[in-house]
């Protein structure tokens, strides 16, 4: 190959290239290399490779015999990797050639790519705090994306679904049944509600919206949003029973308040605590005795309620139930009240039977007896 042949294959090279001896001096570079120090053919004799680098340590690449790679090298704001080779060709002095492979756009592009991981990241976390389960699979029907709550719906970790093929994860399922590849297919929205078991046997009812998902004109796959009402659902079941209860309860006949003046039973009691129900309980126990029932409980709790509830699940359901607040009347007119008053006991008294024989047979309620003097109680009368 002549010497014209090589002069023209050392100017056509894209990497920078540069001749030096082992002082750093520039004996020669070729046209890349010109550009970029930005020399012409005649502005380089004399000059430092140190110096157009702005790198006075890069000296000591130049006292090797044997070649070294890799050597970060930064010019302004570019970013070049060089290689130091020695040249040994019986020449009175060592040579070297320094290749600088300008690494500025590949550079680049890895903080771009990098930035982009991070922005990646950062739309995942966002999506993995949604209450809405998110699957997006491609046109392959590869799961692209699996959030944390569709993981939650399903009990499956996310890591172990991302990347794979939906029908390796849900072995079941066919292309039929897919509302993802029915959206891409059909290229619309589809609306969809489900019941299904998770694997432990757990019922879970869900509103779906899936979507295919298109970039320009191409259709790329296919967005699922999952959204789990199985406690709306439970909910909504549940005040329907309620309100079916309350139709039945107005729909049953009550009993007529000349018979026993109330109009609640334990069924009028609506409660949702753990605490509330063994109350209740407790109640009706105490219903099929024939023992006195003390019931304590703050002003407007529901004393009486409780009090009819007990005489309506009572075998003496059909006798009177009589209740008088003790607090609404003084200690003096009390005890005729409670025992009844007879001609000549005091001025003015009549034969009246009492609240207790009123009641015989059936319930007596005193409410508020703490309002009730000591002395009723002191001599025994209500003992």
């Amino acid at each position: 190959m002549t010497v014209i042949a090589l002069n023209d294959v050392w100017n056509a090279c894209f990497d920078n290239m540069v001749i030096v001896d082992q002082d750093g001096s520039v004996l020669d570079l070729n046209r890349s290399a010109m550009r970029l120090f930005s020399l012409g053919p005649g502005d380089f004799a004399g000059v430092s490779l140190c110096e157009l680098l702005g790198d006075k340590s890069f000296g000591r690449y130049l006292k090797a015999d044997k070649e070294t790679t890799g050597i970060s090298v930064c010019i302004g704001t570019q970013e070049l990797i060089a290689n130091v080779v020695p040249l040994s060709r019986n020449l009175e002095q060592t040579r070297y050639l320094i290749i600088l492979k300008n690494m500025t756009q590949q550079q680049q592009l890895k903080y771009q790519l990098q930035a982009m991981n991070e922005t990646k990241l950062l739309y995942d976390a966002v999506l993995d705090e949604l209450e809405e389960g998110v699957c997006v699979v491609n046109t392959e029907g590869r799961i692209l994306f699996y959030n944390r709550k569709m993981g939650e719906i399903d009990l499956r970790e996310p890591a172990s679904v991302r990347g794979r093929r939906m029908f390796d994860v849900w072995p079941a399922l066919d292309e039929q049944a897919s509302t993802l590849l029915a959206a891409m297919k059909l290229s619309k929205t589809l609306h969809h509600r489900e019941t299904h078991f998770t694997p432990n046997g757990r019922a879970v009812t869900t509103l779906s919206r899936t979507a295919p998902l298109f970039v320009g004109e191409q259709k790329r796959g296919a967005i699922q949003v999952l959204r789990d009402i199985t406690e709306q659902k439970q909910l909504a079941e549940s005040i329907q029973q309620l309100r079916k209860a309350d139709e039945t309860k107005a729909a049953s006949p009550r009993p007529l308040p000349g018979q026993n003046q109330t109009r609640f039973r334990f069924t009028d009691i609506v409660y949702v605590s753990r605490e509330m129900g063994q109350t209740v309980e407790q109640a009706r126990r105490a219903a099929r005795s024939s023992s006195t029932v003390l019931i304590i409980g703050e002003t407007g709790t529901g004393k009486e309620l409780f009090a009819q509830s007990i005489h309506n699940e009572s075998p003496r359901q059909s006798a009177p139930f009589i209740a008088q607040n003790c607090a609404a009347l003084p200690e003096g007119l009390l005890e005729g009240l409670l025992f009844g008053t007879a001609p000549g006991s005091f001025t003015g008294a009549v034969d009246r039977p009492g609240l207790f024989e009123q009641a015989n047979g059936g319930t007596l309620l005193l409410d508020e007896l703490n309002a009730m003097g000591p002395t009723l109680c002191m001599a025994g009368r209500l003992t």
